[in-house]
Formats: structure tokens, C-alpha cells, sequence
């Protein structure tokens, strides 16, 4: 029976959240995904009662939960985090809640899980940079895998992919769509951004930013800190009323221009846009204006690819498929328009 959307309805009904994701005091614990984007994903992710599940990031234990729901006595779910308090508080939630068909384990989900090599669905709460060729080692033909990944080598460039396990392990790309999650990594680390210029006050990062020309030498990273240091916000917007800045970034994450630039701040939450040595401009995906510093030519730039984008008829989410090349033992991941 394949999972329809009334199906995952009843299940998420009948799953408890909040017996999951709050803690003693009431707050919720840290690794928390919002609940609308852990539906979306396993919507693409069309579970069949008796699947065979492999999750990477355990974290609440909530969407362990609604897996091992899915699929029913005669499926199974292996969840795997590298943060052994969260594995061992699942457990005890999972037993509670009468869940016999889920294993959880303390592991480094980017080497899967070697114990069953025959997965027919893997979905990921972590993003990683790049499909490990491990994890199609363990999925049978057919599967379908749902995770986060980094179209960019930036911070805030990740996208949710479907692919699906075809013939002769080779995996073909199905679906994009918006979601953003903690990087995947071997150890626990404290969080923080992974970028190329972190700007801090009392140790707290209050300005990130990362572009590719940055990265080239300490001179460049000398730069572009004064470029953030220096950035101003302009109040008017770019866009128009109608038009959605997160299509703008679909366009621009497959287009992949020289000089894209990924930044936070505290005033436009993320925006993106244009940067070179010797100017900034980028625009918030929140649609609270845009930000410029240094010579004002970025600006033109902006415009110019906001100008290609409309000319595309704005195009957005469903105009991108993922785009896959094997590259040793991972698959990269872009996307494109179709």
C-alpha cells in the first residue's frame, strides 16, 4: 500500500510530538525539525508499509517515530546520530511508546549502516556536501533517498533532492525542494556557521558571509571582513510585490554566476547576491530590502541577474531537477533548469 497523503495524516495524528521533541522544562529540544518540512520530505520520500528504512540523524526521535509508523510491523527503521544522549533518549522514548521495529545506533551516518545492506528508502536530517557512495552500496534498485545537500560549497545554499537508485547503482535525480539543515559531521561540534568570515560580538556570530573569490588567500578574507563591516542596508526593494526572492535563489543556485555571495545578518536574516573584491550588493531573501558595500557596481550586477531571472519568467522550485556525477566514492550534486 503506498503512502498517500491521508495516510501520513493519520499517522502523524496519531504520533505524539510533543512527547518527543519537549524536554522535561517544557522547551523543545535543540535538534528540532520544523514539522511542515519533516511532512514535505516524507511525502517525497512515499514510503510502502514493509519498507526498510535508514535515517540518518536521529535528533528528537520524532521522525523515527512517524517512519517506523509507516511502515509498520513488517518494515524497519535504522536511525543513526553521532550524539550518544540523543540516541539513548530515543531509545527509551521509542520503548515507551511501544515502537519494536526500530534500531537506533551511535554512528557516523556518512559511512551508513553496514548491518543491512539492502535499505529501500534513506532520508537525512543533516545535510551533507555530497551523496556517499556507501549509502547506495546499501539500498536496493528502486530506492529513493531524500536529503539535504549543498548545491554550493557555501553555508545557506542547501536544498532538499529526491534521487532514485536505478540499475547498476546509478542514481538519477527526481525533485528540489526548499529545506535547510545542520551540516553532517563525524563528531558533535558546537554549532555555528560554516563560512568563509564570521563576525562576532560577545562570541556570538551576528554577520557571516561566504564567496568562492574569499577563500583564495588571507588577503581576500582581509577584504571581504571589511566588506561585511561595512555593509548598508537600503530600505527600498528590488523586487516586486508579486515576485518571491527564494525563486530568485532557485535561478541562481542553478545558474552558479561568478561572484555569487551567500551572507546573514542580523537586520536581513539570509541574502544573496553579487561580491568581488571591491564591492557588495546582495538581496534578503526575506524581503526586508538590500544591503550594498564598497563600489556600487555589485548593485548593477545584482540587478542584471535579477533582470535574467524575470526573463526566465521568474522561474522557481519546480523548475530545478538534480543533477548528479559520480566523483570517486560520492556523487556530487547540483541542480538545474528544466
Amino acid at each position: 500500500m503506498r503512502v498517500k497523503v491521508d495516510r501520513l495524516t493519520s499517522v502523524i495524528e496519531k504520533v505524539n510530538r510533543d512527547s518527543f521533541v519537549l524536554q522535561p522544562d517544557g522547551k523543545p529540544i535543540p535538534q528540532t525539525t520544523k514539522p511542515e518540512l519533516i511532512y514535505d520530505m516524507l511525502r517525497l520520500l512515499d514510503i510502502n508499509e514493509g519498507d526498510s528504512v535508514l535515517e540518518i540523524g536521529t535528533g528528537s526521535g520524532y521522525s523515527t517515530a512517524l517512519l517506523a509508523t509507516l511502515v509498520g510491523d513488517q518494515g524497519s527503521v535504522v536511525s543513526l546520530d553521532i550524539e550518544s544522549h540523543l540516541i539513548d533518549r530515543a531509545q527509551r522514548l521509542f520503548a515507551q511508546q511501544g515502537l519494536s521495529n526500530v534500531n537506533a545506533f551511535v554512528s557516523d551516518g556518512r559511512n551508513g549502516y553496514s548491518g543491512n545492506p539492502s535499505f529501500n528508502r534513506i532520508v537525512a536530517w543533516c545535510t551533507a556536501d555530497h551523496i556517499p557512495v556507501a549509502w547506495c552500496n546499501q539500498t536496493m534498485e528502486d530506492a529513493i533517498m531524500v536529503l539535504p545537500i549543498k548545491i554550493l560549497p557555501f553555508e545557506g545554499s542547501t536544498l532538499v533532492v529526491k534521487v532514485r537508485m536505478e540499475k547498476e547503482q546509478m542514481l538519477a535525480g527526481e525533485r528540489v525542494i526548499v529545506g535547510s539543515f545542520i551540516p553532517m559531521l563525524s563528531e558533535p561540534l558546537p554549532l555555528k556557521p560554516l563560512a568563509d568570515v564570521i563576525i562576532t560580538k560577545n562570541e556570538i556570530p551576528i554577520t557571516w558571509g561566504s564567496a568562492e573569490w574569499a577563500r583564495q588567500s588571507e588577503s581576500s578574507v582581509r577584504r571581504f571582513t571589511h566588506l561585511l563591516e561595512g555593509i548598508s542596508v537600503q530600505g527600498n526593494l528590488l523586487l516586486l510585490p508579486e515576485e518571491n526572492p527564494w525563486d530568485y535563489r532557485a535561478f541562481l543556485l542553478a545558474k552558479r554566476p561568478h561572484g555569487i555571495t551567500i551572507i546573514y545578518t542580523k537586520s536581513m536574516g539570509l541574502s544573496l547576491g553579487y561580491s568581488d573584491a571591491d564591492g557588495l550588493a546582495v538581496l534578503s531573501l526575506f524581503g526586508t530590502g538590500y544591503a550594498q558595500a564598497g563600489n556600487k557596481h555589485a548593485t548593477e550586477i545584482l540587478l542584471e541577474w535579477i533582470e535574467e531571472w524575470r526573463a526566465t519568467g521568474r522561474l522557481g522550485m519546480d523548475r530545478l531537477r538534480p543533477v548528479l556525477q559520480r566523483e570517486n566514492d560520492v556523487w556530487k550534486v547540483s541542480v538545474r533548469i528544466v
